[in-house]
């Protein structure tokens, strides 16, 4: 929108301008009934939020997460946000969707496709079971040596895989 207000291209302005303006009024707050109702209308049953993304109607940095029934199966609807600025790729946008597209592996999650809700892209994800290694991070609650090794393992064997596919992650933490 602003390089296009600096380029003095009307036609950009105005769409732009509509679409900066709805995210404005539209709000991130309003994703929880838009899906709600999109499950409602598609006859999918919505169980529950995963994780709630943040509010920041401009630069969002946390996507919604919900848990919704298909036909009796568990599945995910991610928000497919694209970051305004990931340094990993030349365009400035993540590539989630289109990576998750190209990739089939046990230890990464099953693409399943994508909707739009109210505009808003959603990524379709097969729900995994299980839990977070948050509980882990305690002195008291680490992990037996055994399970890190075969944790760590399993990591490197899906990095492996990326890198067999030229995909690059430039997001791996301890």
């Amino acid at each position: 929108y602003i390089f296009s207000h600096y380029a003095r291209d009307q036609k950009f302005v105005r769409e732009y301008g509509k679409a900066f303006q709805r995210l404005g009024v539209d709000g991130r707050q309003y994703i929880l009934p838009f899906v709600q109702r999109y499950c409602a209308d598609h006859g999918l049953q919505f169980v529950g939020t995963l994780q709630n993304g943040d509010t920041n109607n401009y630069f969002p940095q946390v996507a919604h997460v919900f848990l919704v029934l298909d036909h009796g199966e568990r599945v995910v609807l991610k928000e497919n946000l694209r970051l305004h600025q990931d340094y990993s790729r030349l365009s400035g946008y993540s590539m989630e969707r289109e990576i998750l597209e190209v990739v089939s592996h046990d230890n990464i999650v099953r693409y399943l496709g994508n909707m739009y809700i109210e505009g808003i892209e959603f990524l379709k994800l097969a729900f995994i079971p299980g839990s977070t290694l948050e509980r882990y991070v305690h002195p008291e609650t680490l992990l037996p040596l055994e399970e890190v090794l075969k944790i760590i393992k399993t990591l490197a064997a899906v990095i492996a895989y990326l890198n067999s596919k030229n995909i690059i992650s430039m997001d791996i933490k301890d």
